[in-house]
């Protein structure tokens, strides 16, 4: 079994908690945003704010998705090592980005 460092899982938890906040933060400024604009702005205006968000919504999922790609691209074989799960050492070999991996023998 692999031993887990406290002192690691402290800072994760604690990223963790600050992702999480900073979401609610997000979350919560949107909404007070949203109402704000409601208040101020003519229908006509508003309802033009609305669909240029709306755009920048559905515009975003393509970004992520590439950010992401990208993301996975410069980790791939030249990223940092993965941590064995199971036993320690070394792993035996590497799998070439894209290749399949052989079948464990039953």
């Amino acid at each position: 079994m692999v031993a887990v460092d406290p002192r690691r899982s402290r800072r994760l938890h604690l990223a963790a908690m600050l992702v999480s906040v900073a979401l609610f933060g997000s979350n919560a400024a949107s909404y007070v945003f949203t109402v704000l604009a409601a208040r101020v702005l003519a229908p006509g205006a508003f309802g033009e704010l609305s669909s240029l968000l709306a755009v920048l919504l559905v515009g975003m999922v393509p970004a992520l998705a590439a950010q992401t790609a990208v993301a996975l691209r410069t980790a791939g074989p030249g990223g940092a090592q993965p941590e064995p799960v199971f036993g320690g050492g070394e792993h035996p070999r590497r799998i070439p980005w894209g290749a399949q991996p052989e079948p464990v023998p039953g």
